[in-house]
């Protein structure tokens, strides 16, 4: 598992080292190998100096006894523009009937911001009473049907003791029903 690692490193080390220019120049020097030699797929024969001279051929090729240098640099600073020339009275004019405009503008955004959210509100409110007037309706019908529910239950109670004399199940509940009634009947009245 660990030569894995190490090989899948050693692969993205190349990789990234093939991708800079730079350094596959300097490979190349420091292996001997001529940049026509790259170009031309190390098709071009390489010989040295006393091969050349041994083989009597003074058109051969030679190689150069110096040094291999790193290939140099590439320059990452971009070149600064001149400034700018100062404005002109006509350039200077036409700003300021631009900012004008746009003081015209946001002003205009501005009041019809506000417009709409009055509207919205307006129709806010409209809506909030409506649905509370319909519910208010809703809880009065509701109210009056207990009313006249509970009228009924005591009067269909007093039948039955009417009926039933000693019973007294039916004589408490009777109390609780008037009881109730006369509480809901007292509330009203303090509203």
């Amino acid at each position: 598992m660990r030569a894995k690692q190490l090989f899948a490193a050693a692969l993205v080390a190349v990789s990234l080292c093939a991708a800079l220019p730079g350094f596959a120049q300097q490979v190349q020097s420091d292996a001997g190998v001529s940049t026509n030699a790259v170009k031309d797929g190390g098709v071009t024969p390489q010989a040295s100096t006393s091969a050349a001279a041994a083989a009597g051929d003074a058109a051969a090729p030679t190689t150069s006894t110096t040094a291999p240098t790193l290939a140099a640099p590439v320059s990452t600073l971009k070149k600064s523009a001149p400034p700018p020339p100062p404005p002109t009275p006509e350039q200077i004019a036409a700003l300021n009937k631009l900012q004008e405009e746009a003081d015209a503008y946001a002003k205009g955004a501005k009041d019809y911001r506000d417009t709409v959210t009055t509207i919205i509100k307006l129709h806010y409110e409209e809506k909030k009473k409506s649905i509370l007037s319909g519910l208010d309706k809703e809880i009065t019908t509701e109210k009056e049907e207990l009313r006249k529910a509970r009228e009924i239950a005591i009067q269909r109670l007093e039948d039955f003791i009417a009926k039933y004399p000693s019973e007294p199940e039916a004589t408490s509940r009777l109390r609780e029903a008037k009881g109730v009634q006369r509480g809901a009947h007292t509330a009203r009245i303090s509203r």
